[in-house]
């Protein structure tokens, strides 16, 4: 009968284990980079886009907010006109 008394574990590597644990690492970075620009492409795409399309949508707001003033002078004309034929059908309103 042989008594075997283990002390403690080992892992023996060698030269063929490294070089695999050495690939495997290299895959992992490989596929971490492949991942990364897929998000990147995403983020690009969608999110960066989007805020793009939503500032020229706010930036087309603002410039239609400021308007030439012979224009608002044209409006403000076309809408007293409005309401003097309005009030010229109905007759309650007077005419100065």
């Amino acid at each position: 009968m042989v008594n075997i008394l283990l002390l403690s574990y080992s892992t023996i590597l060698t030269s063929e284990t490294l070089r695999k644990a050495e690939l495997n690492r290299q895959e992992e970075l490989v596929n971490a980079q492949n991942r990364m620009m897929e998000l990147e492409k995403y983020n690009i795409r969608y999110v960066v886009g989007r805020q793009r399309k939503r500032s020229r949508l706010v930036a087309n707001l603002y410039v239609d907010d400021q308007l030439h003033p012979n224009v608002i002078d044209a409006l403000q004309l076309r809408d007293a006109a409005i309401r003097n034929a309005k009030g010229a059908g109905g007759g309650d309103n007077k005419k100065k």
